[in-house]
């Protein structure tokens, strides 16, 4: 195991977000750096933990729905496909 940057997470989970819009907000205009609040407390609850896919996809569908709910509610499975690319990307890394 090793150690990472903390800004290197989230620079990870900002591009992986982005490329996959969970709120097609994006798509519809919205400035790039929409998400950067949601990937700012994924990577603060991240942080200092060994990651793995289903901990960054529950992370990740827990921040979604502190942020959009009860409009959309979103299950871990919705964001595993993008947690996966960023335990390919990110590694057994604990990011500090």
């Amino acid at each position: 195991m090793s150690r990472g940057r903390i800004g290197t997470l989230r620079m990870v989970l900002e591009e992986l977000i982005n490329s996959e819009d969970p709120e097609a907000l994006l798509k519809l205009g919205a400035p790039k750096n929409e998400y950067s609040q949601e990937v700012k407390l994924m990577a603060g609850a991240l942080k200092g933990k060994r990651l793995n896919a289903n901990l960054i996809a529950r992370t990740a569908a827990d921040v979604f729905n502190a942020q959009f709910a009860p409009i959309i509610v979103r299950k871990p499975k919705s964001f595993i496909q993008m947690a996966r690319k960023a335990e390919a990307v990110l590694g057994d890394t604990v990011y500090v």
